[in-house]
């Protein structure tokens, strides 16, 4: 069975920031989008979302370099 999930911010920045409490999960789920059980969707907002919250962390090239390509972006309604 194939599942379907959305990703939030708050899972987004989960997997980026190891000190946060679920880091271990959201990197497992970012490890293992292409087994063919799972497809991973995230809407264009949850990308500028992402870089507003991390902004302080990380340098504006970090911010640039992160790619999560073996998801599917929803755009966002018109």
């Amino acid at each position: 069975m194939a599942y379907k999930v959305f990703l939030d911010v708050n899972i987004i920045v989960d997997m980026l920031d190891p000190l946060r409490p679920f880091h271990g999960d959201a990197v497992s789920l970012f490890q293992h989008p292409d087994n063919g059980k799972l497809t991973a969707f995230y809407s264009e907002s949850v990308i500028t979302t992402v870089a507003y919250v991390i902004r302080k962390d990380f340098r504006k090239e970090e911010i640039h370099s992160i790619k999560a390509q073996e998801f599917n972006v929803l755009p966002t309604s018109k």
